[in-house]
């Protein structure tokens, strides 16, 4: 994943790149808590950046919007509730499932969607003097069937667009749910 920087100079929002299964990073980090809430467990780890991007970043402030969502606590017991756990938000950033299923760049644009505009929102109404929302509610919405709800949706909508959309395998390789979206529920 790129940073706002990145995307507007080289193009490119997402570059992917074949990660060995026995990485290290497979077996020493740990998934984003929040993506493991999801059903969607993603590593995220920076990468490498030329020297001169990462100083252009942090003079122009561009960062890894959608990414910093990833790195929230989503704890409601927490003080540290709505708070970032890591900063990764600069430069460029290598997301992988911790699973070890494919990570395909549709099923994160996906989830960059629900997050921004579903989840983000509504944890947003949490936080503040007078929150609009319970914490307990709003970590309701981390549930893999909402995720999945979403994602079928989504990729209704991106078919109108984009034809090929529907070749987009579903997000989640095992369970009902999948063999039922696969019979064409």
């Amino acid at each position: 994943m790129h940073c706002d920087l990145e995307k507007q100079e080289a193009g490119v929002k997402y570059t992917p790149v074949t990660i060995d299964d026995n990485h290290p990073a497979m077996a020493f980090l740990q998934p984003s808590p929040l993506t493991v809430r999801l059903g969607f467990p993603l590593v995220l780890r920076r990468g490498p950046t030329h020297d001169e991007w990462r100083a252009k970043a942090e003079a122009t402030g561009n960062v890894n919007s959608g990414l910093s969502l990833l790195l929230f606590c989503v704890d409601p017991k927490s003080k540290h509730w709505g708070k970032m756990t890591e900063n990764l938000t600069q430069g460029t950033v290598v997301a992988m499932r911790h699973d070890k299923q494919d990570l395909h760049l549709r099923h994160l644009e996906a989830l960059f969607m629900y997050l921004t505009h579903v989840f983000g929102p509504a944890m947003n109404e949490t936080l503040g003097p007078e929150p609009k929302r319970e914490k307990e509610d709003v970590v309701e919405m981390l549930y893999p069937s909402r995720l999945h709800w979403f994602f079928k949706l989504y990729r209704k909508e991106k078919v109108k667009e984009d034809k090929s959309w529907g070749n987009t395998p579903p997000l989640f390789n095992t369970g009902p749910s999948v063999e039922k979206e696969r019979e064409g529920d």
